[in-house]
């Protein structure tokens, strides 16, 4: 033999198992090939690293951890997973690809089996290594699927997930436990499957101080309890005896945003829990995202449901009849079902003290008997401070006010306070107290923050209707008391334009001015006395008066026994003169009818004189800043009075100068007066209207017929 040769056995060996391979159909071998080994090893890492991997990759994203600076980390311990993984693959591949070598070895050196259908314990062994991994894959995809592929949402996806597991591993109980940081020392029932009753509740706390579940869930890795007698906390020897558990299986889960979590099983079989440790951690990892999922579609429902409801406040506030009760207490309903709370209440300042307007679960009607100080518990330390208070432990707290609920028979827990701000002022401050479930959030403050604002809008627009109200009834006032100096149709014209055109001192303009005068006042009055003068002159001038405003003319000021109207000011037409002759003209006409009255109720007899002039006259504000006239001064003024003592000799008589007629655009009946004391122009005595019926006709066009209308248009 050579040095660098082989032996014969050697050569034997090899020669055999290149026959092998040659004769590999005739033997029978099963058809588990180095290539379909690898491949479906292949499979199987790639479910055990891609959905760790991917989660791992989509907290980063959800949390904004894929910075500059975490990046080489994220890397550098993604290809040290990968390699790891590809490591042990390497190694199982090595030991399966050995046995498969030393199978087919047995089969050559003892060919005289190839016929017999007894299988090797070799090929057996093979075959349930296959079966095995082909098991696990099954399994694990259908958990996979359920966990990340469910439809389910919320509760039910959970739930669901629990369910299926049952049916994978075949458990007693299984516990999903959440922990909340708020509440250190216990954790909360996310979920549970049991089989049979139980008497457990989603949200119900179990301790786990000095417990084996404080102690796991500070850890990584899953623990495996083969007697619940060694458990340390009697609240989980409880709930593992009743539910006729024998041992346990107690996995930590970590769930997004640095919150943690704990899967609990529980059986009478321990080869249960044995074969359910093998793959709890692809469990507790799928059961992560699905609880981040969730998390994430009960946040997506729960924003939803708050905006809506916001929407529905902002609705009702927008479009109420300002009847502030009933948009309030739908508020406090409102807000009910978006917080969630056990009581609440709405309370407005008033003065220095705050006062209940609205509640729910509580009795109004009790409440408002009680008012808070400012400063005076929490609702008066945010009506003070303006700033929002959110106690989850209000019995420490040094502003909580105990005496309310003594009163009412209630224990407050939690409160989240919040002040309803409008002008940069407090008005009123919305509470929430209690939460039902778990303890009140920042979320919690900033929806009942945004409620606040809306309602503090509403109540200050409801305020600035009431008193919108109030300067419109104001107004009204004094517009019908305006309207009493002024015509209607003068006052809206006065007040439909702007205030600018109103600010102007005086001006100068041409109106028709007339002056009514009592003849024999004097004796009257004396004959009366005061009283029934008063009476007399008011009924005059109300007669008087109503007939100036009818057609459009103002009464400038009373004169003792007399008044001064304008037509013309402050708003002018083309129409002033035949206004103010009009007017004349009908309160010639009232006198006798006026007289009868006054025959009747004092027995005395009334005569006035009536003159009339057109002319120019400086009209505006006259005064000063603490009282203003608006009346007319100017030498027309002046000629009118003179005029007025040519009215003398006519009882009732109407006298006006040449201007007043050339203004008027209706033929006028008049008489010249000769004695007309050195006046420049003519002076005439009225005594109608030239063609009565056409100006009827023209007047009942443009005013409607006036009461008088048969008597003014007859005379001639």
């Amino acid at each position: 033999m050579c040095g660098g040769g082989m032996t014969d056995i050697q050569v034997r060996e090899n020669a055999a198992l290149d026959a092998d391979e040659d004769r590999h159909v005739k033997l029978n071998i099963p058809p588990l090939t180095r290539q379909t080994l690898f491949y479906r090893l292949v499979i199987v890492f790639s479910l055990c690293f891609f959905p760790p991997a991917i989660a791992f990759l989509f907290f980063g994203i959800r949390y904004d951890l894929l910075s500059d600076q975490t990046m080489p980390y994220f890397i550098v311990g993604g290809v040290f997973c990968a390699l790891i993984g590809f490591v042990m693959l390497r190694r199982i591949f090595d030991r399966v690809n050995r046995i498969e070598n030393a199978f087919c070895r047995s089969r050559v050196l003892n060919p005289q089996a190839d016929s017999a259908p007894k299988q090797t314990p070799s090929q057996n062994a093979l075959r349930q290594i296959e079966l095995s991994l082909r098991e696990v894959e099954n399994r694990f995809q259908e958990i996979q699927d359920h966990l990340i592929h469910s439809s389910f949402r919320g509760a039910e996806r959970i739930h669901a997930v629990l369910s299926d597991l049952q049916k994978q591993i075949g458990f007693d109980l299984a516990i999903l436990y959440t922990a909340d940081p708020q509440f250190p020392e216990t954790l909360a029932i996310k979920d549970f499957w049991v089989n049979g009753t139980s008497d457990l509740q989603v949200g119900l706390r179990h301790s786990i101080v000095g417990s084996t579940m404080e102690k796991i869930l500070r850890q990584t890795s899953p623990v495996l309890i083969k007697q619940i007698q060694h458990l340390k906390g009697d609240v989980e020897q409880r709930i593992f005896t009743g539910h006729k558990c024998s041992a346990c299986l107690m996995a930590p889960i970590h769930i997004g945003g640095g919150e943690k979590g704990l899967l609990v099983m529980g059986a009478s079989d321990l080869a249960v829990l044995q074969d359910a440790r093998k793959i709890i951690g692809w469990i507790t990892n799928g059961l992560s995202l699905s609880i981040e999922r969730a998390r994430l579609f009960a946040y997506v429902d729960q924003r939803d449901h708050e905006l809506e409801a916001l929407r529905q406040i902002g609705r009702a506030l927008a479009s109420s009849t300002f009847d502030m009760n009933k948009v309030l207490s739908y508020t406090m309903d409102m807000i009910r079902g978006i917080i969630d709370a056990e009581a609440g209440s709405l309370l407005l300042l008033k003065g220095n003290h705050l006062e209940f307007a609205v509640s729910f679960d509580t009795p109004v009607a009790q409440l408002r008997s009680m008012k808070l100080r400012l400063g005076q518990g929490i609702a008066g330390t945010v009506a003070s401070t303006g700033q929002s208070i959110l106690d989850n432990d209000v019995a420490s707290s040094p502003n909580f006010f105990n005496e309310i609920d003594k009163k009412l028979g209630f224990t407050s827990q939690s409160i989240l306070c919040v002040p309803m701000i409008s002008k940069g002022g407090v008005i009123g401050v919305l509470e929430v107290i209690n939460k039902k479930d778990g303890a009140f959030t920042t979320k919690d403050k900033d929806i009942l923050q945004s409620i606040a604002a809306s309602v503090s809008i509403a109540i200050e627009n409801a305020r600035l209707y009431k008193k919108t109200l109030a300067m419109a009834k104001r107004e009204r006032t004094i517009r019908q008391m305006f309207q009493k100096f002024v015509p209607k149709e003068v006052v809206e014209q006065i007040s439909s334009r702007p205030v600018k055109k109103y600010q102007q001192i005086d001006e100068i303009r041409t109106l028709t001015l007339i002056n009514v005068d009592i003849r024999g006042f004097t004796d009257l009055s004396k004959s009366l006395g005061p009283q029934r003068t008063v009476a007399l002159l008011n009924r005059f001038f109300s007669e008087m008066g109503d007939i100036v405003f009818r057609n459009q003319g103002i009464v400038d000021k009373y004169l003792g026994d007399g008044f001064l109207a304008i037509f013309g000011a402050p708003v002018t037409t083309t129409r002033d003169a035949d206004n103010a002759i009009r007017a004349a003209l009908e309160m010639q006409e009232a006198m006798p009818a006026l007289n009868i009255h006054l025959r009747a109720e004092m027995n005395i007899e009334l005569t006035i004189g009536i003159s009339m002039h057109t002319g120019e006259v400086v009209v505006g504000n006259i005064g000063f800043d603490r009282k203003m006239d608006y009346t007319v001064i100017g030498d027309s003024v002046n000629t009118l009075f003179r005029l007025q003592s040519l009215t003398r000799p006519f009882p009732n008589g109407i006298v006006l100068g040449e201007r007043t007629c050339h203004a008027s655009s209706h033929a006028l009946r008049t008489a010249e007066l000769k004695d007309k004391q050195a006046f420049d122009s003519p002076v005439f005595l009225l005594n109608g209207y030239r063609d009565p019926d056409r100006v009827l006709n023209e007047e009942t066009i443009i005013h409607g017929p006036p009461p008088h209308a048969n008597m003014v248009f007859s005379l001639v």
